[in-house]
């Protein structure tokens, strides 16, 4: 991404082309930004809560898929509500 924006700015002789790189990395991870802002706001509104997300830590599967997702750097859609407790 930073390659391509160095390469259009070069092109162009603009400054203004490096924010190409934003640009092309906020197409890529717009969505985990938007999960990642909607969490405290979803997640952190009582201490029940609190301590639900904190035992979600100790699944395994959960542990795999938050694994994946970091690896790959997108989130990972199989089964997203399989961990949503009751309300």
């Amino acid at each position: 991404m930073a390659a391509t924006a160095a390469r259009a700015a070069l092109a162009s002789g603009k400054a203004k082309d490096l924010k190409l790189a934003h640009k092309l990395f906020m197409k890529d991870n717009k969505t985990v930004f938007k999960v990642l802002r909607s969490m405290p706001g979803a997640d952190y509104k009582s201490d029940d809560r609190r301590e639900r997300l904190v035992s979600l830590c100790h699944d395994i599967d959960l542990q795999k898929l938050t694994f994946e997702a970091c690896m790959n750097k997108k989130l990972v859609a199989v089964r997203p509500l399989a961990h949503r407790g009751s309300p």
